[in-house]
């Protein structure tokens, strides 16, 4: 008899675990739950967008997400008063070892908020590019008289003097460098993010 109620709760919790994960499980997180097994990277879905922009929006907004929703539930003074108060049990090496985690993770999440500080910015600096381009093109496009949309640098120069091709040359370069120091911005602060990316658990 015992034998039997045994291999009837084998059987009970290998039907419970076959609903569970087959049937349930995908059923509430497709239709209902936070679907944690996809990553939102906020853009639109048009134009095309190449691997790279993906990866970084993908990966800022991963970040975003969590400040907003797990670091808020981060209190690290009282986790160390009351790790403190209520040591009993940790001798004093396991106890600096908690304090020191715990800090570690202090300043994770201050490094985390800094990534998250800059990616709230990041639009207005590709609005700084663009407005930079658009000058550009404006002041180029100034000296065609068959107002041709699409132009060539060397369409435009043709038509200047010196003092007008500097200007031109002035401000390509100024939306050059705005360019390349966004471009080494994205790739320091998604390298500072991989390095914490241990650092951001619920």
């Amino acid at each position: 008899m015992k034998k039997a109620w045994e291999r009837l709760d084998q059987a009970y919790w290998v039907c419970y675990r076959f609903v569970r994960d087959r049937i349930w499980y995908p059923f509430y997180y497709r239709f209902f739950g936070l679907k944690l097994h996809l990553i939102r990277t906020g853009l639109p879905p048009y134009p095309w967008y190449e691997v790279d922009t993906r990866m970084l929006y993908g990966m800022m907004n991963m970040a975003k997400w969590f400040v907003e929703n797990d670091m808020r539930h981060n209190d690290y003074e009282e986790w160390e008063r009351d790790l403190k108060e209520n040591r009993e049990g940790l001798d004093e090496e396991t106890l600096n070892l908690h304090i020191e985690m715990n800090r570690q993770q202090r300043d994770a999440d201050f490094e985390i908020l800094s990534i998250v500080n800059w990616w709230e910015d990041y639009e207005n600096r590709r609005q700084e590019i663009s407005d930079a381009l658009t000058e550009w093109a404006n002041y180029n496009r100034s000296f065609l008289n068959d107002g041709k949309f699409h132009i060539t640098f060397l369409d435009a120069t043709n038509q200047m003097n010196d003092e007008e091709r500097e200007h031109a040359k002035d401000l390509h370069d100024k939306l050059r460098n705005l360019e390349e120091e966004l471009q080494k911005e994205e790739e320091e602060y998604l390298i500072r993010l991989i390095k914490v990316r241990e650092c951001m658990w619920s």
